[in-house]
């Protein structure tokens, strides 16, 4: 069966001129309200920057096989355990048959602290894959019928850093197995 890409390049850029407007609308948000965060900060604290991507994500899962699965994008429904910490907070969860087949988290960087950031990303990335992995491997509270995967996907952008000739940007790490 092949996969039903649900017009996967009018989504990804209706997603990525999501992502830019709601940066824009947080940040005059804040303007108005008299509440400014530092540098870049106020155009990302509103938590909405990466729905048109997770918008896309469920329509993939809609699309390939799984029309009934349960998605939970309620951030009372979006914790799980973990095994070094006691839970994690995803952005989206994927169950089928009462079985979760995936948990997903979406980080996107924008700004000029491009080492900084992108190293704690990664490092956020790895220790949660990490965690997630010791958790099903032990057969605590996470139980699956799968196995995890792992993927790290970075947006980033806005900047003449991130394709200049001679800089070093890494944007997507392999599985964690």
């Amino acid at each position: 069966m092949a996969i039903d890409l649900v017009e996967y390049e009018t989504k990804a850029r209706e997603a990525v001129q999501a992502f830019w407007g709601n940066r824009e609308q947080a940040r005059r948000k804040q303007i108005e309200s008299g509440r400014v965060d530092a540098g870049e900060r106020g155009a990302v604290t509103a938590g909405k920057n990466m729905d048109g991507f997770i918008a896309l994500v469920i329509a993939l899962v809609r699309a390939n096989g799984l029309a009934d699965a349960e998605i939970y994008r309620s951030r009372a429904l979006l914790t799980l355990p973990g095994y070094f910490r006691p839970t994690k907070l995803w952005d989206l969860l994927v169950f089928h048959k009462g079985r979760l087949v995936a948990a997903l988290e979406c980080k996107s960087q924008v700004g000029p602290s491009f080492g900084n950031n992108f190293n704690n990303r990664a490092e956020e990335a790895i220790g949660t894959a990490h965690d997630f992995q010791v958790a099903y491997r032990e057969g605590g509270s996470l139980r699956t019928d799968l196995a995890p995967v792992h993927r790290l996907a970075h947006a980033g952008g806005g900047c003449p850093r991130l394709t200049h000739a001679g800089q070093r940007c890494l944007t997507a790490l392999p599985t964690i197995s």
